[in-house]
């Protein structure tokens, strides 16, 4: 399975450090250097041809004569820019704008590749060269990531389950464009987004997904995690009951049992692994085979209590003691399952069983408040849950704009404003939160000025 190297999965922990030294950048038969200090870009030199100084020179306009290239051949750049200054080819300022610009070239070129091998060397001096170009590192990355044009290798990285992340760098937000913002905001809201959403051709969309993943705002849920869930499931076949194959507890009921066997038949069709080998083909078919027989014995009334007869003291037991064992992140997935369904109660119900095991996680305690927001007669269960998951991520604007929506559509516009200043406050370009805002003044502004006139 190719496996996707991109340096802005190291370069990304540079934007909250001082980091000195020296990267070397290895792809196919091109190298490159980078020099930093304090985690800015200081110079860059590169071996390809396309990246000399000489071809920055005829971006700028000047044109060498051949003797003159031969004779500045096995000069640094710089160098040579000086005595091109000195010959009177070009003047000081022409000179520091077109190292400028090489110097950010050749490191945007670094970003944008991919199957690279590289190596950083802490504290590396700077090369002795009077030019520093001194470039804050976050824009670079962020040109070179909307430049980049390897598709199939942007394909390779985001296959697999997309999700957002919870541990992202909030500055990094103020950061994003609008389309980018939006686009995380609605897979950190549980959607699954698709170029037709955003009128976004194919490719561009999938370059700011990977733009996304690159700055740890999202996560992809790989073939290889997939395959791990594959032997998990497969080592236990012969000792697991039909709602410990399915991933539901005991008693679940058809409802949720359909559910989650959609999911996991889907997840596990021999056909998706078909590409790895044999044996991983083999196994998938082995447990596609037990998931169909126990979803056809657990939503039949009488195969169901057949089987409930047959392994009566084993479901017991099951139901004392290894129903405890089924995993807050199984409640969570079941959860996700009835709320896409628009089954907020049931979702809250399970949410609810997530946050009783893991109550310090924020993902659970948010989809708990989210699922509370839509069930009428619990808007204060909802407040309160959404406000212990703001504490537990502070840096997340979205339980705030949830309240809002929430006091908003039951006609309480100034708490639900009120919601929205705290969501501005964290995330000043939150899309949905500005949408609502303006929407809830000016209807506030209409309605003060009709009041005024019916005085």
């Amino acid at each position: 399975m190719k496996k996707i190297t991109n340096i802005v999965f190291f370069l990304k922990n540079f934007l909250n450090k001082r980091r000195t030294g020296r990267l070397i950048v290895d792809e196919d038969r091109v190298r490159r250097e980078h020099y930093f200090v304090d985690s800015r870009l200081v110079y860059s030199i590169s071996n390809s041809p396309e990246e000399k100084f000489g071809e920055f020179l005829k971006i700028f306009g000047v044109y060498l004569q051949d003797d003159l290239e031969k004779i500045m051949q096995g000069q640094y750049k710089a160098r040579i820019g000086k005595r091109l200054v000195e010959l009177g080819f070009i003047d000081e300022k022409l000179l520091q704008q077109i190292l400028l610009h090489q110097t950010k070239e050749i490191f945007i070129s670094t970003v944008k590749a991919f199957d690279i091998k590289y190596k950083w060397e802490e504290g590396k001096q700077t090369p002795n060269q009077a030019f520093s170009a001194d470039l804050p590192l976050l824009p670079l990355i962020l040109e070179g990531l909307r430049r980049v044009e390897d598709y199939e290798s942007i394909r390779v990285a985001l296959r697999g389950e997309l999700e957002a992340t919870v541990d992202y760098n909030p500055e990094l937000l103020r950061h994003l464009s609008e389309i980018e913002l939006k686009i995380f905001n609605a897979i950190k809201g549980g959607k699954t987004p698709s170029p037709s959403d955003f009128n976004l051709e194919k490719n561009k969309f999938n370059r700011i997904l990977f733009t996304l993943l690159a700055l740890g705002f999202i996560k992809v849920k790989k073939e290889e995690d997939e395959l791990a869930e594959l032997e998990t499931i497969y080592g236990k076949l012969d000792n697991a009951n039909y709602w410990e194959i399915l991933g539901v507890q005991v008693g679940a009921s058809t409802e949720i049992i359909k559910n989650s066997y959609y999911s996991l038949s889907k997840k596990f069709h021999p056909d998706r692994f078909s590409s790895l080998g044999k044996k991983e083909k083999e196994m998938a078919s082995r447990v596609f085979e037990q998931l169909t027989r126990a979803y056809e014995t657990l939503t039949n009334p009488e195969k169901r209590k057949e089987y409930i007869e047959k392994f009566k003291p084993a479901a017991s037991v099951l139901k004392e003691g290894r129903e405890e064992r089924i995993t807050p992140e199984e409640r969570f997935k079941e959860g996700r399952i009835m709320y896409n369904r628009k089954k907020f109660k049931e979702a809250a119900y399970l949410f609810d069983l997530a946050v009783r095991m893991e109550p310090q996680s924020y993902k659970y305690v948010y989809w708990l408040g989210l699922a509370l927001s839509k069930l009428p007669g619990r808007e204060k269960e909802a407040e309160e849950t959404l406000l212990k998951a703001a504490e537990l991520s502070p840096w997340d604007a979205q339980p705030y704009v949830v309240l809002a929506t929430m006091f908003a559509k039951r006609g309480l516009v100034s708490k639900a404003l009120k919601f929205l200043d705290k969501a501005l406050s964290i995330d000043p370009t939150h899309p949905s939160a500005l949408k609502l805002k303006t929407t809830l003044e000016e209807k506030t502004r209409k309605k003060g000025l009709f009041g005024f006139f019916k005085k």
